[in-house]
């Protein structure tokens, strides 16, 4: 029974890293990603403020080059203060958009709204439910925003975290299984020393028993 509780105790905490440590990585892949879309919007803002381009034409240059960093279900969008879409691989440019409405009641919108409104450095990132490109069924994605004010922009990107519970779930599968060896390699030694004891013993079987439980 003891080892038992200490094989579960460690699998349990070797999975609860494994999952912290994966989640972490995600979010460090999106707070460099938004950091490097506001960079690009700084560049083009700084083009206006030398009067090599107008505004116009450095927002136009800025959705473009944002707009063109995609790897299929991963990409940026753009949102104005109002939720009008300004960049977004399959939405309706120019429409207000509210999002679909989460768990919790909110509409997307909000929950970007309300996450940049909570951050001191105008970036956040929130967990969400929202469907893969071309799906209906709704997925947990780790989405990031950040607010570029001279502009307005909402900048976003995000990852799908439905493959960190498939990992989660192999690892899981692998340590129970390693542990359910390890159970049954130490029950069959308690059980070897429970014999040799009983025959030291002479037909103590009661004694020899609890010594065996002590030892598992």
């Amino acid at each position: 029974l003891t080892a038992l509780l200490a094989l579960t105790s460690v699998s349990t905490v070797a999975l609860y890293s494994l999952r912290v440590q994966l989640l972490n990585e995600r979010e460090g892949q999106i707070h460099t990603l938004l950091k490097m879309a506001t960079n690009l919007a700084e560049y083009y803002q700084g083009q206006v403020q030398s009067g090599k381009m107008s505004l116009e034409e450095a927002q136009s240059q800025a959705k473009i080059a944002i707009g063109k960093f995609r790897d299929k279900n991963d990409y940026f969008f753009v949102r104005s203060r109002e939720h009008a879409i300004l960049v977004h691989p399959t939405m309706k440019i120019g429409e207000i958009n509210l999002g679909a409405t989460q768990p919790d009641g909110r509409k997307l919108s909000q929950v970007y709204d309300d996450v940049l409104a909570e951050s001191k450095d105008k970036r956040g990132i929130v967990r969400i439910m929202t469907p893969r490109p071309g799906e209906k069924t709704e997925s947990p994605k780790l989405q990031g925003i950040s607010l570029y004010e001279p502009w307005g922009w909402k900048i976003g990107i995000g990852f799908f975290i439905d493959d960190i519970n498939v990992i989660f779930w192999e690892k899981a599968a692998i340590l129970l299984s390693v542990g359910g060896i390890l159970l049954v390699a130490t029950i069959a030694l308690a059980l070897g020393m429970l014999r040799r004891i009983n025959r030291q013993l002479g037909g103590e079987p009661q004694y020899a028993a609890e010594i065996a439980q002590g030892i598992a």
